[in-house]
């Protein structure tokens, strides 16, 4: 799946997770910079999950609070090939 695609899906998820008013880049961290806290992360997975079916492990979503917008597309990308 190319990249753009991938950041759009993101980009949806984020917006329906009610971030609002940032513009969304991948330099972006999801804790520092959109401000997500960690329920935030759980429904921002979920939306992820329901609306675009795809898995994303614990692992990785206790990690997400810590990451990039960047790094979470580069995680999906691998992920979805």
């Amino acid at each position: 799946m190319k990249r753009e695609k991938i950041f759009n899906m993101i980009e949806d998820a984020l917006i329906k997770t009610e971030v609002v008013g940032i513009d969304i880049s991948e330099e972006l961290h999801l804790k520092n910079d959109i401000g997500l806290d960690s329920l935030d992360i759980v429904v921002f997975t979920m939306n992820l999950e329901d609306d675009y079916n795809v898995f994303i492990e614990d692992e990785i979503e206790d990690k997400l609070q810590f990451m990039t917008v960047g790094e979470v597309v580069d995680y999906l990308e691998k992920k979805i090939k």
